[in-house]
């Protein structure tokens, strides 16, 4: 019996034989893994227009792939993690392992392509809220000046309180503003290293 997790990613039928492509882990640009394909050849598979691929690894969150031999057949069974199972009946399975083919590779740079843009959205949405912030920020200490200088019936208490806001609120936008400027220096100094 041999059980082992993997991500279903391809087949490939020849008539009544068949491939079967497994990864052992998603595609990612980190993966360090020297052999992470798994490919399962099946030799004259019975009923093999009746197997429904689709239900291999529906939530693509890893199935169990189990190989074994009875009755002079060879048998590969699938099953998910909700115990949804596929089962292959078949004279002779040869499982190897590979490193990625082209075709992976073409994935890899499409999962770092959505990965970068992921980033991008995700930046470009905190950039926004810094930018909203600031202008709260900047339109409450406004209003806050405009109180101080304008309300000459406040008590001392009062005006006092509003000058330690103030200075709060100042040091809030120096706080932003110096962690953008040094951001945008990180950046550049990356950029001239990257050139």
């Amino acid at each position: 019996m041999n059980e082992q997790l993997l991500f279903f990613k391809d087949k490939i039928i020849h008539g009544n034989d068949l491939e079967i492509i497994f990864h052992k882990d998603f595609v990612w640009i980190y993966d360090d893994k020297p052999m992470p394909v798994v490919i399962y050849s099946l030799t004259n598979c019975k009923d093999l227009a009746k197997v429904d691929f689709t239900y291999i690894d529906v939530h693509n969150d890893g199935i169990i792939v189990e190989t074994r031999q009875q009755n002079n057949q060879s048998f590969f069974e699938t099953s998910d993690m909700g115990n949804v199972k596929v089962t292959i009946v078949c004279d002779k399975i040869v499982k190897r392992e590979q490193d990625y083919r082209k075709e992976d590779f073409i994935d890899l740079l499409k999962e770092f392509q959505k990965q970068r843009d992921d980033e991008y959205e995700t930046v470009k949405m905190l950039s926004d809220r810094v930018e909203d912030l600031k202008k709260f920020l900047d339109r409450e200490l406004n209003i806050s000046e405009r109180k101080r200088n304008q309300a000459d019936w406040l008590s001392e208490d009062k005006k006092h309180f509003l000058e330690g806001q103030q200075e709060i609120l100042k040091k809030v936008i120096e706080v932003i503003k110096k962690r953008e400027q040094e951001d945008f220096q990180k950046r550049n100094q990356q950029q001239t290293l990257n050139s």
